[in-house]
């Protein structure tokens, strides 16, 4: 009997573990999600081309995410002070993997209902936003060069 209720105790706690996890990620996808819709950047996008907010958001947060996985040194430090919360912001984006290369993007864009070919519509957008908010052009340059691959 002792083993039995041990048994059943050790699953209860394994239970409660998983249920704290789906919690936790519960959580980290709504905070998300928060942040997704109040980025300043995709609202500009989403008014520029008439879509909604949902769909630009979730093509810039592509771009942003692949951004965010090729720049280094100076140009990362100015994009994340430049667009608070982006680690936060690009996780949405990770859902797919790691976004690595424009063909990702794409991806992500059509994954969102966007055309692929609408990359070249939001770069424009996303780099007078960023200038806007007082980016160099060196990082306005790389960026530029990203997103036009």
């Amino acid at each position: 009997m002792k083993k039995a209720e041990t048994d059943s105790d050790t699953l209860l706690k394994d239970a409660e573990g998983e249920t704290d996890k789906a919690m936790k990620s519960a959580d980290d996808l709504v905070k998300g999600v928060e942040l997704e819709h109040s980025n300043p950047i995709a609202e500009a996008v989403g008014k520029k081309l008439t879509i909604s907010t949902d769909m630009a958001a979730s093509g810039t947060s592509a771009m942003l995410a692949y951004a965010e996985s090729k720049l280094t040194g100076d140009n990362l430090s100015e994009l994340n002070k430049l667009v608070p919360g982006l680690s936060d912001l690009t996780d949405i984006s990770l859902t797919m993997g790691s976004i690595d290369s424009m063909d990702k993007v794409k991806s992500a864009f059509s994954n969102a209902g966007l055309d692929a070919s609408q990359v070249a519509e939001f770069s424009p957008i996303i780099l007078d936003y960023l200038k806007q908010q007082g980016a160099t052009s060196n990082l306005l340059g790389a960026l530029s060069s990203l997103w036009s691959e």
